[in-house]
Parts: structure tokens; sequence; C-alpha cells
């Protein structure tokens, strides 16, 4: 304790291990784990300097003795809680992610992570920053890159479309979303999406490397899209929006443009009869407008 006599406030350092109780005080099961770290925390006891029943400044703040230890300002009048944390684990939109680590801050309810790092889907993965607000519906969001990662393991891709999808992610996107239980938690969006998937799959005809540019929202039902893009050597696709369904597999999207490339319009009509999902893929062509429609019925 500082100033006891006076100006009370606080001074403590502290560490931790399998700290999964901790990871529970953030709703919506966000994060999991058994962290371990270290938390300092510093900082006045009160909003406000100590007063007189008169309403006066106290007149220990004008002792010899005392030594100002706290802001006078009231905004900056709040206990600080910083340190590091290491092996969390975090689940965001059934992305696995573990042995997350970062440096943290607290200040007045919001928790900021200016740089996290952790392993997902089999590569690396940053957030910076991560930030989570505790007050209100508690919106969240983070800033997310992955290296490595192999896209058909994302949780929420359906089995249908992993082979297809299979290779090394590279790329950045942005996710958010609310933890207060009135405010639809399982809802994530997945905005400002810009990646290259270096594919495995050899004996279809999509280009080897493809590059994907949209946004999205998650729910445990359906992902939607919106201004979908991808683009390869041998393709070019433009979706307004769309959706797949995680659990079924149905994949929905009204109109899929290929602006001036005759070629893909043949890579995606070679696709037309495959099976998917147990039922066979129909691709119809709009050739004259250079648009069609997909839909897996």
């Amino acid at each position: 304790m500082l100033d006891t006599y006076c100006d009370v406030g606080v001074r403590l350092d502290l560490s931790f291990e399998n700290g999964h109780g901790l990871t529970e005080l953030v709703p919506g099961g966000l994060l999991a784990g058994q962290p371990r770290g270290r938390v300092h925390f510093s900082g006045p006891l009160s909003s406000t300097l100590p007063t007189m029943q008169s309403g006066r400044p106290h007149l220990c703040l004008a002792e010899s003795w005392h030594q100002q230890q706290f802001s006078r300002v009231p905004e900056e009048r709040v206990v600080n809680i910083s340190g590091q944390v290491a092996s969390v684990d975090a689940n965001i939109a059934t992305v696995a992610i573990t042995n997350g680590s970062s440096k943290f801050t607290v200040v007045s309810g919001e928790l900021n992570l200016p740089q996290v790092v952790g392993d997902a889907l089999g590569g690396q993965v940053r957030a910076e920053p991560m930030h989570i607000n505790f007050l209100g519906d508690m919106p969240w969001f983070a800033k997310i890159s992955v290296t490595g990662g192999d896209p058909s393991q994302v949780g929420m891709m359906p089995k249908v479309l992993q082979p297809i999808v299979a290779g090394k992610l590279r790329g950045s996107f942005r996710v958010s979303g609310h933890l207060g239980k009135n405010a639809h938690p399982e809802r994530i969006q997945i905005d400002r999406v810009d990646a290259i998937v270096d594919r495995y799959a050899h004996n279809d005809p999509l280009p080897k490397e493809m590059k994907l540019l949209g946004n999205f929202t998650y729910t445990p039902e359906m992902v939607f899209w919106r201004n979908l893009h991808l683009s390869g050597e041998t393709l070019s696709m433009v979706a307004d929006r769309g959706s797949v369904g995680p659990r079924s597999g149905k994949v929905e999207s009204p109109v899929v443009e290929m602006p001036g490339k005759a070629h893909s319009l043949a890579a995606i009509a070679a696709l037309d009869g495959k099976d998917l999902h147990g039922k066979p893929l129909r691709v119809n062509e709009a050739m004259a407008r250079g648009s069609g429609g997909m839909r897996h019925r």
C-alpha cells in the first residue's frame, strides 16, 4: 500500500500459473487454457483526492512529509493493470488458437493486448492488436494475420470443401463481435479479408494459387459472405453475396460473375456434375453476359 495516511493507493506485483479461472472472467468462451504470467497493479484507490468534511482538500496534501504519488486529474485516477501472459488458448469463429502470448494492459474496463502471437491451423497467427471492452455489450475486435495456416482445418469449413481449400494460407483480416449475453456473442464479423492460398490440390481445374478478398459473417448455423473475390492464373470470380452451411455444406450464391476470362468459365464449368456433399454440383453459365449462377442443390 502507498500513502496510507493520505492519498491511499496500491502498487503490487503478482505472478500466476494454471490460470484457467482467469480465462473464465472473459465470457463467451473466447479464451481458455491454463495461462501463466505476471501482473502489475498501480494506482490510487479513490477517483478523487482526500477531502475534509467541509469538502476542501485534506490538509495532509500540504504536509511536508507527503509525496504526491498519483495524478490529481480525476480521469487519470484509476488503478492500472499491466503484465504479460503466455499459454493462452482461444477459439474465434471455430479457429482454435493455442500457446498465445502477449503483453497486456487493463484500464477502465478495457483489456488491450498489443501483440498476441500463437499457433493456429498448423501455422502462426498474430493479433496486432486485440481489444476487449468489459462494459455494455462488451465489444471486442482483433486485427489478425496468418502465416502458413491450412484453411481446411477451420472448424466451420464443410468437409466437402476441405480438399478444395487445403493448402498454406498467408493473409490478414479483422474479426469483431460482442461478448454480452444479449448481443449475439455467437455472431462474429470477419472483414477486410486479404489472403492467398497455395493449394495442395493438383487434380482439379482450379488454379494452384488463389487470392481471396471479401467480408464474412459467422454464425454456428450459417456463414454469409459479401463482396467475395476469388482470382488466380485461370480464374476470376466475383460474388456480391452468398452463404455456406458449416454443417450441411450447402452453398448458395445467387450470382457469380467471371469478368473478362473465358477460361475461368471453362474451369468452373469443369466442376459441373462433380460430387459435392453426396450430390452433383450444378453450374449454370450465362456466357453472353460473362456471368453465371452457382448453386449446390
